[in-house]
């Protein structure tokens, strides 16, 4: 009689890739969102999409195609997978000022979200533009306040 197999335990995490650069051999690719993969579990994983959460009150799934990394994509037991995604897309479809959350779907059909991450903080360059990116307008506040200088 065969044993029931551990179900697969993902970590995902969202960051911009400016802070990690020099952690990845990537030339040249700073401006780009981070969806850092990592599977905790023993088994190999199937990557087969990723990509954001809308910030609205539907919360569809935004699709997205990483820099370098064809989906789907095996991920081994202890290993990590990053998804760049060009940060110019990515500020299109959410406002990265805001807290955002990642999404990863596995060939078993299961999905594992990032904790909820503003990405671009304060005193990060592109702070002020990304509060209001192409797609997704929140409602604007009623007194803008400037950036201290």
């Amino acid at each position: 009689m065969r044993g029931r197999a551990p179900k697969p335990k993902l970590k995902i995490e969202l960051s911009m890739m400016a802070d990690k650069h020099l952690l990845f051999g990537h030339g040249g690719i700073t401006d780009a969102v981070l969806i850092q993969v990592t599977n905790l579990g023993p088994l190999n994983i199937k990557v087969v999409g990723a990509g954001f959460v809308s910030q609205d009150s539907a919360k569809r799934r935004l699709h997205f195609v990483g820099y370098g990394v064809e989906l789907p994509q095996e991920v081994g037991p202890q290993r990590g997978l990053p998804i760049l995604i060009e940060y110019e897309g990515a500020r299109k479809a959410i406002a990265l000022s805001m807290p955002a959350q990642a999404w990863v779907q596995t060939d078993t059909g299961q999905e594992f979200l990032s904790p909820a991450t503003q990405v671009i903080r304060p005193e990060m360059n592109g702070y002020e533009e990304n509060l209001k990116p192409t797609m997704y307008q929140p409602h604007p506040p009623e007194h803008p306040s400037s950036p201290s200088s």
